[in-house]
């Protein structure tokens, strides 16, 4: 077998990783009791240490180092202030923002695409273009994204696909201008004319709970003479985008600086929380921001969440479905499953009055 490693272990080197002022003497008595060769004729700036041969775990200075620390015993290292200050990194709003309109879209069964960014047709021409249908950058991701879709109908009746990405909508002081768009598209076969309106309403409903995830607020939706477009959405009656029976593209930019960045907090309970489930159906017509506020208006302070987790309706079919969950919680007490059976019945009895239909 291989001879055991010794270790040259300088005393300053032990005070500054475990951040305490032992001497050379008080390190060569706590390594004494233990079957350690110990060579101090290097005191007391230094000692050479063997380990016994079962001991092959210390084979360089840091892992004596800890074996001191932890002998010597971590309670009675001093706590100290760290010498380096570490500032926390800064929250990204437009990243965070991303990853929450994804999350909530594959939850509703989108897949994410990423399309090409060379063109036939754009505003921005390369001036050395690979080929005649790559010669622009795009403009816009809806082109694209109904393309992938219509391919997906070989497939799927009904492919639900999204895209966040860069466009580019002209040229400023040579400098080509970009812009992050977000465009989304549930498409069919064909959508007849008297379809037309419910598959409007589920589109615009993927889309108004991408804003309750996101936090948007003083959203509008204004009606448009444009014959492919049904409205305008603005922020503060300033318009990010467009949506179709369909599909929808809006400047992601100008939808992150519509969040409401506000942050309540609130001190954690000490006592257990309650999950509930509530699932109804609901005409068509309906949308998930009306059906919040039914909610809401039933619910007591012990409800701490309120959160929509599915939509779902049939093709062809004259309702849908939403199911929400609650999450209850109290500050002074342990609440009872009768107390929360009590709170879904009021809800459920709210909902039926108004010609709502419980699942």
């Amino acid at each position: 077998s291989t001879e055991p490693n010794s270790v040259d272990l300088a005393v300053s080197d032990v005070n500054r990783l475990l951040g305490t002022s032992l001497s050379g003497d008080e390190i060569v008595s706590i390594l004494s009791p233990f079957n350690f060769s110990i060579e101090a004729t290097g005191l007391p700036e230094r000692v050479t240490l063997t380990p016994p041969r079962d001991r092959t775990d210390l084979t360089i200075k840091q892992d004596w180092i800890e074996e001191i620390g932890r002998i010597y015993g971590y309670a009675n290292i001093p706590e100290q202030e760290l010498a380096e200050k570490f500032s926390s990194k800064p929250q990204n709003a437009l990243k965070e923002a991303q990853y929450k309109a994804i999350d909530t879209l594959v939850a509703f069964g989108f897949y994410e695409v990423y399309n090409r960014s060379l063109v036939e047709t754009g505003t921005v021409k390369l001036a050395n273009a690979l080929n005649a249908k790559a010669g622009y950058l795009r403009e816009e991701l809806s082109r694209n994204l109904r393309e992938r879709a219509m391919r997906n109908l070989a497939y799927t009746d009904k492919p639900k696909l999204f895209e966040i990405g860069k466009v580019f909508v002209g040229i400023s002081d040579d400098k080509v201008e970009e812009r992050l768009r977000f465009a989304g598209i549930v498409a069919a076969r064909k959508i007849k004319e008297k379809n037309k309106e419910p598959h409007f309403l589920e589109t615009k409903g993927y889309l108004e709970t991408v804003f309750e995830v996101l936090g948007v607020s003083n959203v509008t939706w204004q009606s448009s003479e444009d014959a492919e477009t049904v409205a305008t959405i603005c922020i503060n009656e300033n318009p990010i985008g467009e949506i179709g029976v369909d599909w929808w593209e809006l400047d992601f930019d100008l939808l992150v600086s519509g969040i409401n960045g506000a942050v309540d907090y609130r001190k954690p309970s000490k006592y257990p929380r309650i999950d509930r489930d509530i699932a109804f159906f609901v005409p068509a017509d309906v949308t998930v921001a009306h059906a919040r506020g039914l909610i809401e208006e039933e619910l007591p302070s012990e409800v701490i969440e309120l959160e929509l987790f599915d939509v779902f309706q049939t093709p062809g079919e004259e309702k849908k479905s939403f199911a929400f969950r609650l999450v209850m919680q109290s500050d002074t007490e342990t609440l009872s499953d009768e107390f929360a059976n009590a709170v879904i019945d009021k809800i459920a009895e709210r909902l039926e009055s108004e010609g709502y239909e419980i699942r």
